[in-house]
């Protein structure tokens, strides 16, 4: 008889070890996991049977982590990790890059939730590896309230956040401090990713040309929203279906190309404060490139001191209306380039201040009132 209750108890020690996970958890000194790399191996062992979170003790954890398949998970049965005391600053995850792929965080699994975490990557001589790189097949994903960091002034850094074809994805209320390189990219890389978030984030990055705060391309309605971009570029590339860029402070230039917008589809910029405050940005303050855009309400300053630049430039569009905006230049540049290869456009009503031109057209020189470039460009009646 003992026997047999010795072998019910074995079983139902091992039924219940192998059981699939659901419910909190902690991971630190005297949780149930004491490093974060096993909490994600069981999770990958065992799978989830409903909503998991995972709470991590306040410590530094210098690990690179992997979150691969989880059989079981679903929009009901995510996965989140976060800090137990809801502080950013008290749980650092951190590796030594060892690939300019592989991440200090490498999300190859849908609906995870990264929160109040700290997450860096210490570039090397040979690498410059992201702090979290999202694979192509994490959809569905949440990084919010986090510190995100990587790079250095001698090894940048090619992006702190970088997605592949993803979809479904929030990138909210993040701070990106102190990096070198660019802050976050998202590239579909020839397939086109859909319906992502990137909205109330600050990027603290170090300026330098041709960086990028924010880059999207190959992406599909996609929102960025009240991001506060201090200090680099916020480019839009290859893009289509609706796309809403709004209340962003950009302390750089922003760029929009080939933008794919049918009848029913359009990019609408509006109530942005756009701000080229360096001379390190030598590309137009602001530049659309592409179909049925309609950039309103915004305000664009170019405060560097040459006057090469272009303030706002368009070129090789259509169907686009730009109006209600304020057209700024310290630099006593051009204000407005009207470029090649432009058709139907309407602009109107925005207000112009410079000392220097007004606007110019790819086949005339710059005009030196508001109202000879009224008459020039034949828009501007209302402005």
């Amino acid at each position: 008889m003992k026997y047999f209750l010795a072998f019910l108890i074995i079983v139902s020690s091992l039924n219940l070890s192998s059981q699939a996970l659901s419910g909190n958890y902690t991971i630190g000194v005297n949780g149930t996991f004491s490093t974060i790399n096993q909490a994600v191996d069981t999770l990958m062992t065992k799978g989830v049977s409903g909503p998991v979170i995972m709470n991590i003790q306040a410590g530094t954890y210098n690990e690179a982590i992997t979150i691969g398949n989880i059989s079981g998970i679903s929009v009901n049965n995510t996965v989140s990790f976060q800090s137990v005391n809801g502080d950013s600053t008290s749980v650092v995850i951190s590796s030594i890059s060892q690939s300019t792929i592989s991440g200090t965080l490498t999300i190859n699994s849908s609906y995870i939730e990264i929160s109040n975490i700290t997450i860096n990557s210490i570039s090397t001589a040979n690498y410059q590896s992201p702090a979290i790189h999202f694979n192509s097949n994490s959809n569905n994903c949440t990084i919010k309230n986090c510190i995100l960091s990587g790079g250095n002034s001698s090894y940048p850094c090619y992006e702190v956040v970088f997605g592949d074809y993803i979809n479904n994805t929030n990138i909210l209320n993040n701070l990106f401090e102190g990096f070198y390189g660019s802050g976050l990219k998202f590239d579909g890389l020839g397939f086109y990713g859909a319906n992502n978030n990137i909205s109330y984030n600050i990027f603290n990055g170090f300026g330098a040309p041709y960086y990028n705060d924010i880059y999207i391309k190959y992406q599909q309605s996609s929102t960025i929203s009240n991001n506060t971009l201090n200090n680099n570029q916020l480019r839009i590339q290859n893009i289509k279906g609706n796309v809403v860029v709004k209340n962003n402070y950009i302390g750089g230039s922003f760029r929009l190309s080939t933008y794919q917008g049918n009848t029913t589809d359009s990019a609408i910029i509006y109530n942005n404060f756009i701000l080229n405050k360096f001379d390190r940005h030598l590309e137009p303050t602001v530049m659309l490139w592409g179909t049925n855009i309609k950039f309103y309400n915004n305000t664009i300053r170019d405060s560097a001191l040459i006057n090469t630049a272009y303030t706002f430039q368009i070129k090789s569009s259509n169907n686009c209306t730009i109006k209600n905006n304020i057209f700024y230049d310290k630099a006593n540049g051009v204000l407005f380039f009207y470029d090649q290869g432009n058709t139907n456009i309407i602009s109107d009503n925005n207000d112009y201040y410079t000392g220097g031109y007004y606007g110019k057209t790819v086949s005339s020189g710059p005009t030196t009132s508001l109202s000879a470039w009224k008459t020039l460009s034949g828009m501007e009646a209302n402005s």
